[in-house]
C-alpha cells in the first residue's frame, strides 16, 4: 500500500511504523506494550508507603530486608523481643514469673518478684501449725493451667536451712499458687522459698 501511495505522488516517502500491527482481518489494533518490570531489590521512597497502602499477607521475608527493620520491643509472641507473652528470647517474658517468699514477721512475705502486682501472704483454710508455713503466692494473671516448681532458698547470699516444699492451685483464687514449707522430715516449718510459675 505505501509503495502504491509513493507511486501516486511520484515521491519517495519515509514512513513511520505506526503504533499499531496489521491483523489477517486487515483492522488495524493497538500494539500492546508490556509494562516496565519491576525490580524486587528496588527501593521505595521513605514514608512512602503506610501499612494502609500496603495488602494484608502480600509481604514475605523475601521482600522484606530484616537488617532493615527495628527489633520489636513488645509482642505476643516473639523468638526475640524485649517483652513478649511467649518468646524463645526476651528480656521479660509474661508466661515465666517468679517470686521469693520470706519468713518475714508474719511468715509467707513477698521479698521480690518479676512482674508488678504480685502478692503473697499467709494461707487461710488449712490445717497445720505454724501457720506461715502455708502461703499463698498471687500473680497478675490466670495460673491455674501453668507449672509451678518452688524451693527452699533464701533472699540474700548464704545457705538456707534444708527443707522441703509441696505447691498447688489456690482454692478460690485462679491467680495464686499455694506453697507449703516443711523440714526435711515432713514436719511444717515456716522456710524460705523461690517459686517460678511457666505458663
Amino acid at each position: 500500500m505505501a509503495v502504491d501511495i509513493a507511486r501516486r505522488f511520484g515521491a519517495e516517502l519515509v514512513l513511520l511504523r505506526p503504533p499499531c500491527s496489521w491483523r489477517s482481518a486487515g483492522r488495524l489494533s493497538p500494539r500492546r506494550r508490556s509494562a516496565p518490570a519491576i525490580s524486587r531489590t528496588a527501593r521505595l521512597p521513605t514514608k512512602s508507603s503506610t501499612g494502609a497502602k500496603v495488602k494484608n499477607n502480600s509481604l514475605t521475608g523475601t521482600e522484606l530486608d530484616e537488617k532493615a527493620l527495628n527489633q520489636v520491643p513488645a509482642a505476643n509472641h516473639a523468638n526475640s523481643a524485649d517483652t513478649a507473652n511467649r518468646a524463645i528470647t526476651a528480656v521479660t517474658a509474661n508466661n515465666v514469673m517468679s517470686a521469693v517468699v520470706g519468713k518475714g514477721a508474719q511468715g509467707c512475705t513477698l521479698l521480690r518478684a518479676t512482674q508488678p502486682g504480685t502478692s503473697a501472704e499467709v494461707a487461710t483454710g488449712h490445717q497445720g501449725t505454724p501457720k506461715a508455713s502455708a502461703c499463698s503466692v498471687a500473680f497478675p494473671r490466670d495460673v491455674t493451667q501453668c507449672t509451678y516448681v518452688a524451693g527452699i532458698g533464701e533472699n540474700h547470699a548464704g545457705e538456707a536451712t534444708a527443707g522441703l516444699t509441696t505447691t498447688a492451685p489456690s482454692v478460690g483464687n485462679p491467680q495464686a499458687v499455694f506453697v507449703r514449707t516443711m523440714k526435711t522430715n515432713g514436719e511444717y516449718a515456716v522456710r524460705p522459698f523461690h517459686l517460678q510459675v511457666i505458663c
